[in-house]
């Protein structure tokens, strides 16, 4: 159980947080949503002990054992080893083979273990620390925009190792298809305003908030280009009232079916639209996306002819 008692943080005169008290109970999936800049990764900082707060408590159940991921990652793991050298270094007590098995989990396969920490990609850096977060088995997990520089199977395994997760989860992200398969609870922060705490998953929250009240600004957060949403097998940048009809399967699925076609976006009207199937951002769109076409493991967008 997690109580939050009224906490807030100030900074250069400016309330980041306002005060916010809620009640977390065993077992809940929070997705804290909202543009960049409202105070998302303050507030759980606050939560998971990294910052303490100007005002109010955060107290924690006496078996509660808090995971935390942060937003930066720099010098959080040391140079000099190897991936499977830093996670023995965590667990000395674990064999090879359970070792092996946590790093194949998280998608590192054969040689890829024994790479350099310091050669690391940014997405490699994400899927060991989240290893190390499986390792200490902690029954909370505060983690801060884990899909950034994750891939599309990346980010498909994180979310289908977090709906198996027997514990607490408090999530900021931006990702809407994670939020959608994971959230059972929503935090949205807009700036200026309390935090909003909504008893729902987010397809109930925006049913509950339609395009036209002040929670369209914490919904458009999506992506720092707009708002995106899944439009069929890909993931295309667009205002979220222009959202195609679904497709009868995700991006996600023809990932695992090890399929790569090319998959069609209907023309949105003249708004450019960007296909998105890995969290790289991407390159200016075309000013029509109509007979746009994009390959299942994802490119830009690029117009026929």
């Amino acid at each position: 159980t997690l109580t939050i008692e009224g906490i807030s943080k100030t900074f250069g005169g400016n309330e980041v947080v306002k005060p916010f008290s809620a009640l977390v109970t065993r077992g809940e999936r929070i997705c804290v949503i909202g543009k960049n800049g409202v105070g998302k990764s303050t507030l759980v900082k606050m939560l998971a002990g990294e910052m303490q707060p100007d005002r109010g408590h955060v107290r924690w159940g006496h078996q509660a054992q808090v995971g935390y991921l942060p937003q930066d990652h720099a010098g959080v793991i040391r140079g000099g080893t190897t991936a499977f050298g830093w996670l023995r270094e965590m667990e000395d007590k674990l064999s090879n083979e359970e070792i092996s098995g946590l790093l194949g989990r998280m998608l590192f396969s054969g040689e890829e273990r024994m790479k350099p920490t310091a050669t690391l990609s940014g997405g490699e850096t994400v899927r060991l620390l989240m290893a190390k977060l499986m390792l200490f088995k902690d029954n909370v997990l505060v983690l801060d925009e884990p899909t950034n520089h994750l891939d599309l199977q990346s980010i498909a395994a994180l979310s289908e190792g977090l709906q198996r997760y027997e514990g607490t989860v408090i999530c900021v992200t931006h990702d809407q298809e994670l939020i959608r398969e994971v959230g059972s609870r929503i935090w949205a922060l807009h700036k200026g305003e309390p935090v909003l705490d909504f008893p729902g998953s987010f397809d109930e929250f925006v049913e509950k908030h339609p395009v036209g009240t002040t929670v369209e600004a914490v919904i458009e957060s999506f992506s720092s280009h707009g708002a995106y949403a899944m439009a069929g097998p890909v993931r295309v940048y667009l205002p979220l009232r222009l959202m195609a009809e679904p497709a009868p399967r995700s991006a996600r699925e023809m990932v695992k079916l090890g399929e790569a076609r090319t998959v069609s976006v209907s023309s949105f009207r003249g708004f450019s639209a960007c296909a998105r199937a890995s969290r790289s951002m991407p390159r200016p769109c075309p000013r029509r996306a109509a007979d746009a076409h994009v390959p299942a493991t994802g490119t830009p967008l690029r117009r026929r002819g």
